[in-house]
């Protein structure tokens, strides 16, 4: 009897083993780095325009770039199997070492058993690396940059608008862009505790970079109107306006940005932590036991409306009676499907966005299982082309899942749906995987 260890040696680290993850590995990360890269490019081009336009210290866009890499991670990690399985498979197949293998005596199943090993270990990977470093990531992603546009009122700014700034109220009528800067074209700054006006044709805001906490406006060419209270000579107090030009002004404004929040969000919480405010919003919500108890009750009086619809012939022997009843009967039962109904509507309104997150943190991590196992057969129907075909199959896979995923989101955010909808496209590929599997094994 063979020990674990030379099992494990045979059929999982054997030579043959060994040579399917050096090809198959370099193919995933080729396939993890382009969907993590088409995935963050938007995200890449409005953090370099937060620098250049919004003036945010590099640290912060370092920092933020950082974390964004691993907030990707989450999504793309599944999404980069298509093309690592593929391309690997495709190689093999042209370099005919499949039917090398084949013709050896190795079965269809062995030739891609390291391929789902490969799987299985990539999936408990994703789980424990979304669980204590990507969801981490992704809050502290999302509190940099909700912070950055916080503490950075000039991206809010809009032609003919009124933007407090500290004390003051700023409008401009539109805005240029000079040397890669942000210009602002005849400008307004209102004091109105003060009772003053300054007026200019240019300036600019932007964060002052020696105080966290202040920000400072530049103006060039404008006037500075201020009504003030002064004494008569008769000693009575009056208010008179005072107006001076300059051709150069800087105003600095403090800003308390203490206190500042953001919102948890389900995207950014791992399972336990998000299961937990689950539980908690749930003994709270009085409605949502309302509804467990009316599921069960309703459940009851189904059952034992179709009991009595089952053995009416017993109970009812008139057959006029017993006619009357069964119609009696089935409007209760339609009665109580629409009951049902309206339950399901009023249940799905309940946390639904964390409800389909907590679902997301198991079918992302699970979704690698079943791209391998569709991929990895998929890959052994493949003609012998070359790597660009199989990169455009690949390509077809993951949109294909992307789409059905969104979808399904779109359902339940729309409450036309439950939130286990999001396993749909894990379903359809694991079906059409074990087609895959059975036709090929059957060979």
């Amino acid at each position: 009897m063979k020990s674990i260890g030379s099992l494990a040696r045979q059929y999982l680290w054997s030579t043959y083993d060994r040579y399917f993850y050096k090809t198959l590995i370099p193919s995933f990360l080729v396939g993890f780095v382009f969907v993590t890269l088409f995935q963050g490019i938007v995200e890449l081009y409005n953090l370099i325009q937060l620098y250049i336009k919004s003036n945010v210290p590099l640290k912060n866009i370092f920092l933020m770039t950082v974390n964004l890499v691993p907030f990707l991670a989450t999504i793309t990690l599944p999404l980069g199997v298509p093309f690592g399985y593929i391309l690997a498979m495709g190689r093999l197949s042209r370099d005919s070492e499949i039917i090398a293998l084949r013709a050896c005596g190795v079965s269809n199943f062995r030739i891609v058993l390291p391929g789902l090993v490969f799987a299985v270990f990539l999936t408990l990977f994703a789980w424990v690396f979304n669980n204590f470093i990507g969801y981490p990531a992704t809050k502290s992603y999302i509190l940099l940059r909700a912070q950055s546009e916080r503490e950075k009122p000039i991206v809010q700014l809009k032609n003919q608008a009124f933007l407090s700034v500290g004390k003051y109220q700023l409008k401009f009528d539109r805005s240029i862009t000079f040397e890669n800067l942000e210009v602002l074209l005849n400008v307004q700054l209102v004091d109105l505790p003060g009772k003053r006006t300054i007026m200019a044709e240019k300036g600019r805001l932007y964060k002052d970079p020696e105080s966290a906490n202040n920000y400072v406006i530049k103006l060039q060419n404008g006037s500075i109107s201020e009504i003030q209270e002064i004494e008569n000579e008769m000693g009575r107090k009056e208010q008179k306006m005072f107006i001076v030009s300059f051709r150069y002004l800087t105003v600095y404004i403090p800003i308390s940005v203490e206190g500042f929040n953001i919102r948890t969000l389900p995207e950014s919480m791992s399972v336990w932590e998000l299961k937990k405010q689950i539980e908690e919003e749930i003994k709270k919500n009085t409605s949502w036991q309302s509804f467990l108890r009316e599921e069960k009750e309703l459940l009851e009086d189904e059952k034992k409306i179709q009991r009595e619809l089952k053995n009416l012939a017993k109970l009812v022997p008139d057959p006029a009676q017993r006619k009357a009843r069964e119609q009696e009967l089935k409007t209760q039962l339609d009665e109580t499907k629409r009951k049902q109904k309206d339950l399901v509507r009023q249940v799905r309104s309940v946390m639904p966005r964390e409800r389909m997150s907590l679902m997301e943190k198991y079918s992302f991590p699970a979704a690698i299982l079943v791209f391998a196992l569709l991929c990895v057969f998929l890959g052994m129907f493949l003609p012998r082309g070359g790597r660009n075909e199989n990169l455009g199959i690949a390509m077809i896979v993951m949109i294909v899942y992307y789409g059905i995923w969104m979808g399904m989101r779109r359902l339940i955010e729309a409450q036309q749906g439950d939130p286990w909808l999001v396993w749909v496209p894990n379903l359809v590929y694991l079906v059409v995987g074990l087609g895959v599997m059975m036709k090929k094994i059957r060979e």
